[in-house]
């Protein structure tokens, strides 16, 4: 809410056993841990809205978001009934369509990203392969996609974040990063 006060969209929290006391975060439970790909799927398929912008626990914000030109962005990703856009260009689109996204070709790296990413929620669902981890899917997620039409990616980043845990670690410069902004973390182990 401090970087994206104004932010019109439903928020899920999509955990195994962990319920939020977050306001306006809505919980959804899986129950016991399979499997990252496995565990979103079972979220997704107990969330009513058509698109989902997929943004992993582990990401935090560290500036404000531009509320007004993404909101419009989101509006013309929807209505224009994308699959797929990809939120930061790593790697960057391979044609440019208008000035703010451009298509993803079958066969790049990432076409399936987990990173900041709008996903019609159906293709995100059909895409997921029980038992894989996230770095599975933007893998051979990837390949799959390469049978959908429709995935873009954006020319501009859209959200400066820090990335906290990379590989169950706890990252020293993203510490940092948060202890500079005032988040409270609990025992990092770094």
């Amino acid at each position: 809410a401090r970087f994206w006060p104004g932010r019109p969209y439903p928020v899920y929290l999509i955990s195994n056993e962990l319920a939020t006391c977050l306001p306006n975060v809505q919980s959804i439970l899986t129950g016991p841990d399979q499997s990252w790909s496995t565990n979103l799927k079972k979220g997704l398929e107990r969330v009513g809205e058509e698109y989902v912008l997929l943004f992993l626990e582990d990401l935090f914000l560290t500036c404000p978001v531009r509320e007004a030109p993404l909101h419009r962005l989101l509006q013309k990703a929807v209505e224009g009934r994308v699959n797929c856009l990809r939120l930061r260009p790593i790697p960057p689109p391979d044609q440019m369509i208008n000035q703010d996204m451009g298509i993803v070709r079958p066969g790049d790296v990432y076409r399936a990203c987990t990173v900041l990413t709008l996903w019609r929620r159906s293709v995100l669902i059909e895409l997921l392969q029980d038992g894989e981890t996230a770095w599975d899917f933007e893998v051979s997620g990837s390949i799959r996609a390469d049978a959908y039409q429709d995935f873009y990616a954006t020319r501009e980043v859209w959200f400066a974040i820090t990335n906290g845990v990379i590989k169950g670690k706890w990252q020293v410069e993203a510490v940092r990063s948060l202890r500079h902004l005032g988040v409270q973390i609990g025992r990092a182990h770094v």
